[in-house]
């Protein structure tokens, strides 16, 4: 009976295993809420004026040892492609090769840290309830991402928890979520 115990606890390991893919990955933040979503097929559209842009985790990709999350961004037929990876709710962005902190969300209110290129950013508000096409969303994050050498290139981006961004504020703009799919939820 022991032997049969351990065989099928051989053969649940190998299926589990089995099933498991790199593009199946769900990054989890161990109870906290997540603020920064990632697995491949998550999409988010936006409006922007009278346009439409969207993102889309296409894939993951293995840079420097480490798992990044592929962010396929198509504004007007421009695409970009971003890398992000996350660890304890702290999301990294890979510019140019390197690694630096995007967004800590372990961060308290006001607390600022060095991004990318000349981008300052912080926790600027904290458990904001805010109404955008796709839902309203409670608990809301705001961070304040800002360039030291430009003065109008500054975001306000809202994240909502298990959704990611909500609405994105700069000069003389505004994008906010009409809908997404996040994590095989279809929001609104």
């Amino acid at each position: 009976m022991k032997k049969l115990v351990l065989n099928i606890s051989y053969i649940f390991i190998i299926v589990f295993l089995i099933s498991c893919s790199k593009e199946n990955i769900i990054v989890s933040t161990e109870g906290k809420a997540d603020y920064f979503p990632m697995q491949v097929g998550n999409s988010w559209t936006y409006s922007f004026n009278d346009a439409e842009w969207n993102v889309q985790i296409t894939a993951t990709k293995i840079m420097g040892g480490n798992l990044y999350f592929v962010f396929v961004r198509n504004f007007g037929g421009e695409i970009d492609t971003t890398y992000f990876r996350k660890v304890e709710n702290v999301i990294y962005i890979n510019y140019l090769g390197a690694d630096y902190i995007y967004i800590d969300f372990n961060k308290a209110t006001g607390e600022e840290w060095q991004s990318y290129e000349n981008f300052y950013v912080k926790i600027n508000k904290m458990n904001m309830n805010v109404e955008v096409a796709a839902g309203n969303f409670n608990n809301v994050i705001e961070i304040l991402l800002e360039n030291s050498s430009v003065s109008d290139l500054f975001e306000f981006n809202r994240y909502a928890p298990n959704i990611g961004l909500i609405e994105s504020i700069g000069f003389r703009r505004k994008s906010e979520l009409k809908f997404a799919f996040v994590n095989g939820i279809l929001y609104p």
